[in-house]
């Protein structure tokens, strides 16, 4: 990358910008990206609003289901102030698979992002939208 190498407009800090460029981004890749790697949160959550790629939002709770499990060992394994930075950790996890999951609306993917998980409230979530 070089000195004056040009960052796409959804990395700006100007919220305003980087709404819009979620807002015209049509790439479903592109917007998982975003979702993943904005600075700013209020453009991470509109860019999972945009994903309708059930492949690229089955995709996304592999990923955060396995950023997850690390965040639960990071907890089990640490003490004090840490344990409570990483418990806080574990719910901003928690809370990216379940947003995630209730975008999920094929039942085979569903099915199979059941083996991600061993917390109940996820397995719940999963279960309730396959008997929807």
């Amino acid at each position: 990358m070089g000195l004056f190498s040009k960052k796409p407009m959804w990395m700006s800090k100007n919220e305003e910008k980087a709404l819009k460029a979620v807002a015209l981004e049509e790439n479903q890749g592109i917007i998982f990206d975003i979702m993943e790697k904005a600075p700013l949160q209020k453009v991470k959550a509109a860019a999972a609003i945009r994903l309708t790629d059930q492949s690229v939002i089955a995709k996304g709770v592999k990923k955060y289901a396995i950023d997850y499990r690390k965040a639960m060992m990071e907890v089990s394994s640490s003490s004090g102030m840490l344990k409570s930075m990483n418990e806080i950790l574990v719910d901003m996890e928690k809370e990216k698979c379940m947003e995630l999951i209730s975008k999920l609306t094929d039942k085979t993917m569903l099915k199979n992002t059941k083996k991600y998980f061993k917390d109940e409230d996820i397995l719940n979530a999963i279960e309730e939208k396959m008997s929807n």
